[in-house]
């Protein structure tokens, strides 16, 4: 699907060790090709792509990627798991919440509202499950 957008060639890279595949697409200009934008993402208040957020398979890929950068974990009450997006981008937290919905889940905002969190515990599981983050110390609290 994205190389259609882009009409380009990649490079496929294989790490055999962790199963992974890497797709490598380089352009000047692919950013403005892909509507993603450049730049300071709270200044210039981008957003996740029509094109991303209309396609499931691509929403829960963004969401890891974004969870594994601007996400976190914690506990509350030592008892309870909370998965937490913060981000001072209005509109790029009312995209996470809406493609959290569409996987569904049922995010709230913290008063903040710099917050989007999922805090029903059957679907902390179902989160680590369905968007599989990459960056492991997101999974420090799920064994304990």
């Amino acid at each position: 699907m994205v190389l259609k957008l882009v009409r380009r060639d990649a490079k496929i890279y294989e790490r055999k060790k962790a199963g992974e595949l890497y797709l490598e697409i380089s352009g000047k200009n692919l950013s403005k090709e892909l509507n993603l934008g450049v730049g300071d993402k709270i200044i210039n208040q981008v957003t996740i792509p029509k094109w991303i957020f209309d396609n499931l398979i691509f929403i829960r890929s963004c969401l890891r990627g974004l969870f594994d950068t601007d996400g976190s974990c914690y506990k509350t009450g030592k008892k309870y798991l909370i998965i937490n997006f913060t981000n001072h981008n209005q509109k790029l937290l009312v995209r996470i919440y809406k493609g959290l919905q569409k996987l569904g889940f049922h995010p709230y905002y913290k008063k903040s509202k710099r917050d989007v969190e999922l805090g029903r515990q059957l679907e902390i599981r179902k989160f680590f499950s369905i968007i599989a983050p990459r960056n492991r110390k997101h999974y420090r609290f799920l064994a304990g």
